[in-house]
This record gives C-alpha cells, structure tokens and sequence, in this order.
C-alpha cells in the first residue's frame, strides 16, 4: 500500500502550475483482455505501458519500455541480478578478467537463434561490432576506447579495450546478440520491426498504437517461462491504464499516476508497488546558450525550485529531493558530503540581478508527455516557479518520440526536463551522461570531462568513488543542472498473476511471473 502525503498538489496552483483538479475515473468498455487468436486454451500476460517502442533493436536504444518488450526476444551476454547485487550469465557461460584491458567470455553450448542459426563467437563478434556504431548510449563510449572482439575458439571470445576500463562486463548487460546471418538477410530496418533472437519468445505482430504480441518459442535453450503469449499494450493516458487494470484489460501497468493510488489501493484486487528508481529527474540547461552560461544565472534557478513542494505535492512523496547531484543514496559513488540547493527566491532573483539576466526574453522548456510520472504537472510547475523571480518559460511537451530524436540529436535546447537512469547500482553513467561527448550532453566542462575520463579507466573502487565525488562536487558548484528529484518508480498489478519483479532499472521482469495459484 502506498500512502499519501498530506500535501495537497493544488498548493502548486500559486506557482501558475496547470495542475487543476483530479478527474473522476471512467472505466473503460473496451473487449476484455487479448484471449489466443486460435481459440485455446492459452495463458496470456498482457502488460499496458504508456509509450511505444520506438524500434525492436534494442542494439539502438535504451529506453526501458523498449527494453521490456525486446528484451524478451534478445538476449545479452550477462545480466544484472539486483537481489544478489552480481553479474549473472544469460549467454555467457563464465567470463574472467585476463588482464586490466582483455576479458575472456565462455559462451553457453548449443544455444540456437529461433530462426535455428548457431550461436557462436563469430556471431558475437559481428553483434558487438555492430553496436558499437550504434545510437545506443553506451556504444560511443566503448568505440571510443576502441573494444575488439576476438574469437578464440567456436565458444570463446577476448575483449579488448585499449585502457583499463572497469565496466566492460557491466556494459555487456546492455548489449543485445543479433543473428549475423538473419540480418544480412533482412537488414537494419526489417530487423527493426521484425528481430530474431535467443530469447524466450518470438514476435508475433506489432500494431502500431496498440500492441506487439509475442509468443513463446519452442526451441528456447533455457527454462521456459510461464505464459504462453506476452502483450505489451501501448495506453499513452494514465487513467486509462488504471481502468484497464481495472476491467482486467491488462494484468499489470507502469507509470501509474499518482492521482490513482486510492482508487488502486481500495481495489482488493489490485496492488501498487513503488520501486526506488535509479532514475534521477532534472533540468537539463544548454550551458554555452548565453543566457544560461553565467553560473549565477543557473545557481538562481536551482535557489527559484522549490523541489520539496514537488516532491510532496505532485509525487505524493515518491520520490527523493537531489541533494545537488545526479544520484541517489543507493547508487554506489554518491557524494555524502553534498547538499541540495535550498530554496531561496529571494537569492534567486539577486543572483539573476547580478549576472545581468535578459528578464524580458522568454526560455523554452521541453518536456515529455506521459514518459515520467506527472510529467507535464512537474515542467508547469517548475516553469511557473522560475516565473514568480522574473524568469519567463515557455513550456513545449513533446510525444516521446518526437522528445527522443530530438534529444539524441541535440535540439532540445536552451532547457529540458528529463530523467537519466543507471542500468546497474554505480554512479558512472548518471555522471558521464553529462560529459560533453555524451548524447544530449550541454555541461561542456574540460575539467568534468577529464574527471569522468580518468574515472573511466581507474579499476580501484575506492580510486573511483573518489573521481565520482570529484565529479559530483564540480557538476554541484558550476550547477551544471536544475537539480531536482530522485523518481520513485509507481507500478500497478492484479491479483490473477504473480512473481512480476519490477526493478530498479525500469525493467518488468517476467521471469517468475506465472499465473496466481
């Protein structure tokens, strides 16, 4: 059970926040959940997420929502258990480190793609060569410390990087083998829409705007999973995720608005699970824009947000105020010594006075549409906050997609809300996604830069969380972000299914899940 703070969201409203009040919920009339197409008896888990996938190669992205759907037919090398907090096999077998820049990974025998290619260390050559040119996060940072891959028998490869470089194998959990010979066949863009992997289901449709069914295959190489088909139903409003819960329409939902938790908490049927997230929230400020590369002008809006408002008013308390840095207290390399800006309008406005701020030209502020819980109520809210010390903002919510091309390819400028997460408990990635090579990166800071870059190849632990505090601090006092919370993770499930593990990482793992005994 989730409890509600005692905040009410509508104090937002002094702040010119669009918030207005809850709607009545309208459960939907729609057909009941999706039955097998054939008529059988058939175990079906049908799973509604709030955004599409952009793409099922997962070697190009590393959006969660696309990860869960994709992920159940591509598989990586290694994974990340967070119960156990180790790297567990899923292809590999066992892998060692060689030396500080060769690991030697052992491949699982006998494993077959489910078009019945081989899986093999020439495959896993060509899958990991072919990340590396792609637009995934990770793969820029691994081509650039020039990663080779080399077969050294049907089962084993090397790799290699060109200096010490501590997350080889942690990087390896988000990199997907596709089959070489399948998408020579078809291409990049079929592979896209239709993948083959290893995984234990195959793709059976993808409508675009509603679903992408997936059905278990029969030559998987591990234990099978418990449904026979898998549906991931696309339900863009949060209301209607909640009825279709409701109606049994889907089996479990993310993204549940917050404006639900009563509704959800007195169903007996239904159950609300708030997840601590790696995900941490902020604004992202293009720090070479002029009106914005005056540190005091950036010091000001982190002094003009009240983040403790947002978190108790329109989280409802899910979540946790940055304490002026990109992690949370979990991840390991958090900074302890660090504080949150406190909120200070009165220093806001005359930090803004003293750096000669342009009151008179309004911002732009992009902000996503369903993506994150409350959203756009957080962007309405933070832009109406910048407004009551002078700061005008002008706010532009964007569908996803549309906010994820434009992110990747840099135009999301002078300011953007978003949430970066970490796919395993260490601070790198929640740092170095702010250096200036990374996708969507406006820091711009040699100093950051050279941190994040001896961090990268420093192997001592405690060496590391020395350089991340290094970092952490400089990205504080240069308030190279708008910091403002770590997000709690809201999910929704009903009682007719059971062992979903919703992680920290926005994955819905299906593993365990099975039909309820």
């Amino acid at each position: 059970m989730l409890e509600q703070q005692n905040v009410n969201r509508r104090q937002l409203l002094v702040y010119g926040a669009a918030v207005g009040a809850a709607l009545p919920m309208v459960l939907s009339t729609s057909a009941p959940a999706f039955a097998a197409q054939d008529g059988s008896e058939t175990s079906v888990i049908t799973v509604g997420q709030g955004v599409e996938p952009e793409t099922l190669d997962i070697q190009q992205t590393d959006v969660g929502s696309t990860r869960n759907v994709a992920g159940l037919i591509l598989q990586p090398l290694v994974s990340w258990n967070y119960n156990t907090g180790e790297l567990e096999g899923v292809l590999a077998e066992r892998w060692s480190s060689v030396d500080d820049l060769t690991w030697e990974v052992n491949l699982r025998p006998g494993v077959q793609y489910t078009n019945g290619e081989p899986l093999n260390a020439e495959g896993v050559k060509f899958a990991i060569e072919r990340f590396l040119t792609a637009t995934h996060p990770f793969a820029s940072r691994l081509a650039k410390l020039e990663l080779t891959v080399t077969p050294v028998d049907e089962t084993t490869v090397q790799l290699t990087t060109n200096a010490p470089y501590p997350f080889v194998m942690l990087d390896a959990t988000r990199i997907p083998i596709v089959p070489p010979g399948y998408l020579g066949e078809v291409g990049d863009s079929e592979f896209a829409l239709n993948p083959v992997g290893t995984g234990p289901y195959t793709l059976r449709e993808w409508i675009a705007g509603d679903r992408v069914v997936l059905e278990k295959s029969e030559s998987y190489w591990g234990e099978g999973y418990a449904f026979d088909e898998v549906v991931y139903r696309v339900v863009p409003e949060a209301a209607s995720r909640t009825a279709a819960l409701q109606t049994g329409e889907v089996d479990a939902i993310s993204s549940v608005s917050l404006l639900d938790f009563e509704t959800i908490d007195g169903d007996p049927n239904l159950d609300a699970i708030a997840v601590v997230s790696n995900r941490s929230m902020f604004i992202r400020f293009d720090c070479e824009d002029p009106r914005l590369s005056d540190v005091r002008v950036r010091q000001a809006f982190n002094h003009a947000v009240d983040k403790d408002l947002l978190v108790s008013a329109l989280l409802l308390g899910n979540g946790e105020v940055l304490d002026g840095q990109p992690i949370g207290r979990q991840i390991v390399g958090h900074n302890d010594e660090l504080e949150a800006y406190p909120y200070d309008p009165d220093l806001a406005r005359q930090l803004l006075e003293e750096a000669g701020f342009d009151f008179d030209e309004p911002l732009t502020m992009f902000g996503t549409v369903g993506r994150y819980t409350a959203d756009q109520d957080i962007t309405q809210a933070v832009a109406g906050m910048l407004g009551e010390v002078g700061v005008q903002i002008e706010v532009q919510p964007l569908e996803w997609g549309v906010w994820l091309t434009r992110y990747r390819d840099g135009t999301l400028t002078p300011l953007t809300f978003v949430g970066i997460h970490t796919s395993v408990p260490d601070a790198f990635t929640l740092l170095d996604t702010h250096s200036s090579a990374s996708i969507g990166g406006k820091f711009k800071n040699p100093d950051f830069d050279a941190i994040m870059n001896e961090a990268a190849s420093t192997i001592e632990p405690d060496a590391r969380i020395e350089l991340y505090n290094q970092a952490s601090q400089l990205l504080r006092d240069e308030a190279g972000l708008l910091f403002l919370y770590q997000q709690y993770d809201i999910y929704a499930a009903n009682h007719e299914v059971e062992g979903i593990d919703f992680r920290p990482d926005d994955a819905i793992d299906l593993v365990q899940a099975a039909p309820a005994s």
